[in-house]
């Protein structure tokens, strides 16, 4: 026996009788829950939300209705003294099962018994009886509303619908707010215009359908002046007198009626841009359909159904699946010297990604081996690779020169001796533009010396891979601005952002003003900090792309390692606290003093072991030491962990005991 709770305003209902019907199909023993989620006083309602209540009997719509028992039975809730002494002892046993917002589980239609909750939006729940959902949802009544919204558009325009969302949407800006922005609106009615006119030699007439048709009309005038250059109007089918809530039927048919549609983030436009489907209708959606408090908005997609046009909050129209509209260029960096071995295998990557708009920038950095005439050769095979030749200045300059050498909207960097998986450059900037951030985050893995010497270096020509990820963000998140720089100070082991700046992609203007320190290492780590601090959100995609080359020899990071970390890296971080100490982030620099202390500690251990090194752990416990007192006003933080803060006392104690302490507690 399954039940499936009813809930929310009619557009969510229509999702859940959906997933009822197509159970029903499979043979399931399935019943409506439709008294649960609607007390009979309202009780539930905020301020500002008009009381909603089971609605499809609008339609006509009949269903088996769950009896009180069986709800009971299903989520362990009876209340006689028997069941409740039970809980008590043996906890509940409820088999209700949430489903996860716009994520299709396919758990849900294999199921013989649980009590479901959630909204089911996506259409895939429903395949195959899409037919039968549009019959019971009113097929017969949409021919009059057809008729309806010709004779209001007239002969020489065509109706297209556009729904905007207030009441609950404005008391909860957190989850729905800068998704369907005014700019959203002006792309897709201008999008629409475009090819309406140009295909169908007629003019659009854009009915704007509202549950607050004050702010409509505000709206209407704010974007497109009393009339607007395109012809917008609202429009309102509900039953005289009704409230917002109560009566939204004819609304929605007359939506459905209408031959294309720009959507609002609302199951109540998807329905009607569903039941109103037919050849060459044209859908838009918002990029992002909600905001979550874990930034898992961005990959929560099983909503968008592969016709519906996607643009972002900033106006972008990127377009529908597997079609890209909006394809900026892309700027990638490699400073290059001495890597004849390597520069090919990292630029072949990069001519193999299934994004094709990039350029790549090959700065050969004074090479006195053939790295130069390899870049050549890369460049005279394919048009979009670019080398730039200077005399030996380092890899800061280098990266320099090519941000000056960028043509692109998006640039990112990669290490002569690195490589991308095909779909790298894709993914990341799918992530800046569908959540309009200005970077986006990978981490990386890593590839051994030996495996990659392995490889052929004279296969210097890329091949497409033959799928272009367009919209695929499984595994991304949103970060803001605080919690990218915190999991960036703090090297938070859930959010691996570390100061390198190839595992990112940067949007140009937050290279504006930044450049890489000459004649100094580790320069990734202010450039790093000053970008994330100029970025407003983060796009983190928890999937490592970007392929590493360990242990070559002549590595930056192999060689001169003590003069590295204390003349450069140490400095360094000190700025970089400082810097978020000017913008005011006492918190984050406190952060980020905590993850200083654990990479000294870490650094110490490391000279202590080499050879040679004993000069540079005595620089480092002397820097430490030196810092005893702020240590000690830290490290009483709650977020230090237990464990470091008796390391840092052992260490602050005897360094050596530390150390010989360190290596029993390996051996163990």
């Amino acid at each position: 026996m399954i039940v499936i709770q009813l809930s929310g305003g009619l557009g969510n209902q229509m999702f859940q009788y959906a997933l009822y019907k197509k159970l029903k199909t499979l043979g399931r023993d399935v019943y409506i829950d439709d008294a649960t989620a609607y007390p009979a006083d309202g009780s539930w309602n905020t301020a500002g939300v008009s009381k909603r209540s089971p609605m499809l009997d609008l339609f006509g719509i009949r269903y088996e209705r769950a009896g009180a028992d069986m709800i009971r039975d299903l989520t362990d809730s009876h209340m006689d003294p028997p069941s409740r002494i039970r809980r008590k002892l043996k906890g509940r046993h409820s088999l209700e099962r949430k489903d996860e917002d716009l994520v299709f589980d396919p758990w849900f239609l294999t199921a013989d018994t649980g009590y479901f909750t959630g909204c089911f939006q996506s259409g895939r729940y429903f395949e195959g009886i899409e037919d039968q959902l549009k019959s019971e949802f009113g097929r017969e009544r949409l021919e009059y509303f057809a008729g309806r919204m010709a004779e209001k558009a007239g002969a020489d325009r065509v109706p297209a619908a556009v729904h905007l969302r207030f009441g609950d949407y404005l008391n909860d800006p957190g989850q729905y707010g800068n998704i369907c922005t005014d700019d959203y609106y002006r792309a897709a009615v201008g999008r629409i215009w475009k090819e309406v006119t140009e295909k169908e030699n007629r003019r659009p007439l854009f009915f704007v359908f509202s549950n607050d048709h004050k702010l409509a009309a505000e709206w209407i005038e704010r974007n497109f002046g009393n009339t607007g250059p395109y012809g917008c109007t609202a429009a309102d089918f509900r039953t005289e007198g009704a409230g917002d809530e109560e009566h939204p039927l004819d609304d929605l048919l007359a939506m459905a009626a209408c031959r294309h549609h720009i959507t609002a983030n609302s199951s109540y436009s998807w329905w009607a841009s569903f039941l109103g489907r037919r050849e060459g209708q044209i859908v838009t959606a918002p990029s992002v359909w909600l905001h979550k408090e874990d930034g898992s908005g961005i990959r929560r997609t099983d909503i968008f159904r592969d016709e519906m046009i996607r643009i972002s909050p900033s106006g972008k129209v990127l377009g529908a699946a597997g079609a890209r509209e909006y394809a900026p260029l892309v700027s990638v960096i490699i400073p290059a010297h001495n890597v004849e071995k390597y520069i090919a295998r990292s630029v072949s990557s990069l001519l193999s990604q299934t994004y094709t708009n990039i350029e790549v920038i090959v700065v050969d950095d004074g090479s006195s081996d053939s790295t130069g005439h390899t870049a050549d050769l890369l460049a005279g095979r394919d048009t979009r690779v670019k080398v730039v030749h200077q005399e030996n200045a380092g890899v800061s300059a280098a990266r320099n020169r090519g941000i000056d050498e960028a043509k692109g909207e998006y640039i990112g960097f990669m290490d002569s001796d690195d490589a991308a998986d095909p779909d790298m450059i894709g993914r990341m900037l799918d992530a800046c533009l569908y959540a309009d951030v200005p970077v986006s985050i990978i981490p990386y893995r890593i590839a051994a010396l030996a495996d990659v010497e392995k490889e052929d270096p004279a296969v210097i020509d890329g091949k497409k891979a033959v799928q272009d990820h367009n919209g695929d963000l499984s595994g991304a998140r949103i970060l803001s601005r605080e919690q990218a720089l915190r999991a960036y100070a703090a090297e938070d082991e859930s959010i691996s952002i570390c100061n390198s700046v190839w595992n990112k992609l940067f949007k140009r203007e937050l290279t504006e003003g930044i450049r890489f320190e000459k004649h100094r290492e580790s320069e990734d780590i202010l450039f790093t900090t000053k970008a994330l601090l100029k970025a407003d959100r983060a796009a983190y995609i928890d999937r490592p792309m970007y392929i590493y080359t360990a242990d070559r020899s002549g590595s930056i990071m192999n060689a001169h390692t003590g003069r590295r970390r204390i003349d450069d890296e140490i400095p360094f971080w000190k700025e970089q606290m400082e810097l978020y100490r000017q913008n005011g982030l006492e918190e984050i620099e406190e952060e980020a003093f905590y993850g200083f202390c654990r990479r000294m500690l870490f650094y110490d251990l490391d000279f202590r072991r080499s050879t040679g090194m004993e000069e540079y752990a005595k620089a480092l416990e002397k820097e430490v030491r030196s810092l005893s007192d702020r240590i000690r006003t830290v490290y009483r933080r709650p977020f230090v962990k237990t464990g470091d803060r008796a390391r840092m006392a052992v260490f602050l104690f005897s360094p050596r005991f530390y150390e010989r302490l360190d290596r029993i507690r390996s051996r163990i």
